[in-house]
Formats: structure tokens, sequence, C-alpha cells
């Protein structure tokens, strides 16, 4: 599954769900607190039931937590659109910006099934291996850090977005590019290009081209 300002379905009920960002560094010396952002929001997506959940045109404005202060975290998920209605948030909120993430877990189909926590980190790193995201923040480049999640482990609860039982156990790991950074009172614009390839499970399978541009627009009120 793969995430970012857009999220795809793919055949047969699998996920994918995208995040777009830009420059990738190494994700082995990523701060830790943006990994546990980016598990946080991955665990947010599996819980929120199916007519709550972005993917199926749910409110895209998550909110988090940063682990480090408490701030709240606007963490905008977006559908597959140009330009999803805009988050309002107070001011004193934080923006995680998730240009790209894919994830991979034991409950879902090729390509992005993966058993234990080694063979689930190379399915997600595997699965951004030939994608390149520019993230501009108001006109201005968006530096980025390559996470990874730990492995997440959950119970899914009722009318998951996988379709699977109430209370089916999934292990998860998530990769991506994301930046946290501060908001002004005003409006805010972010804009995601991303480009390259990415196997997005349809039929026939296999990795097909990347050309998407997302906005998403921000509104910090007082």
């Amino acid at each position: 599954m793969s995430r970012w300002s857009c999220f795809r379905l793919l055949a047969a009920g699998a996920l994918a769900l995208t995040v777009p960002f830009s420059v990738s560094s190494n994700a082995a010396a990523s701060p830790p607190h943006l990994e546990n952002l980016l598990e946080s929001l991955w665990t947010k997506v599996f819980d929120l039931p199916v007519e709550e959940n972005p993917f199926f045109g749910g409110d895209h404005c998550l909110m988090l937590s940063d682990p480090r202060n408490g701030k709240p975290v606007l963490a905008p998920f977006a559908p597959s659109s140009n330009e999803p209605p805009p988050c309002t948030v107070p001011l004193g909120t934080e923006l995680l910006v998730t240009a790209w993430s894919s994830e991979c877990s034991n409950v879902e189909a090729p390509p992005y099934h993966g058993d234990g926590e080694a063979g689930l980190r190379k399915c997600a790193r595997d699965e951004d291996a030939d994608l390149d995201v520019i993230v501009m923040f108001d006109g201005r480049p968006v530096q980025l850090k390559e996470v990874e999640t730990g492995l997440m482990r959950a119970l899914l609860p009722e009318g998951n977005i996988f379709s699977v039982p109430t209370g089916t156990p999934i292990e998860s790991v998530g990769h991506g590019w994301v930046a946290l950074l501060p908001l002004t009172r005003g409006q805010h614009t972010v804009i995601v290009h991303t480009t390259g390839t990415y196997d997005d499970g349809t039929d026939p399978p296999g990795p097909g081209p990347v050309d998407w541009t997302v906005t998403t627009r921000i509104n910090v009120t007082r």
C-alpha cells in the first residue's frame, strides 16, 4: 500500500496509498520523531473505518500529535485529486508533509504483501525505489527525510479498509519521505510532484510510469 497526499485503490480490493515528497536521505539516520509520526499516520489510516477513511472520501485533514512536545500536527492525506479541499487548523499546529510513502503488510496481496519484519521492510523500500519527489511549500523547496516505521502490529477494526474480518491481526512496515514544518497564521500551499515508475498492482502487473502533481492548501487561524 502506498500513501501520499493521494491514495489509490488497487485491484481485487488491495490498497495503495501514495504520498509525494522531495529528495531522500538515509532512513537509518532519520530523527525518531519523524519515524513515529509516519507510523502514527499509517496506524490512524488503518484504524479509520471505510466510511470515515480518506481512501473512501473521508476527511483528509488528519490530525496527529508531535511525540516530542504534544503539539497538534496536521498530516494531510488526500484522495487522488489534483487539489483536495483545504485544511483549516489553529495557530500552533505543525505540518507533516508526507511527500510519498508506501506500506506493506501481511494481509495485502502482492505487490504490497510481506511476511516478517525483514520481508515487509524490503517490500516497502522496493516499492519506492524508482521514484523522484519534489515538494514546494509556499514556493520554496522542502528538504525531505527518508524514514521507515518500526514494525507495526494491530488488530484491524470493524469495516476496515482491507475488507478482512474484525480483529484480524496485521503486521506492517511503512517507508517514505517526510518533513515536519511550522505553520504561521494565514494561507499556505504545498505542491508535490512525483515522477518515476511504481507498481500499483494493476493488471497486467508490473511497474508503470508516474507523473503526478498534487496541491494542498492550508488555512491557519488565530
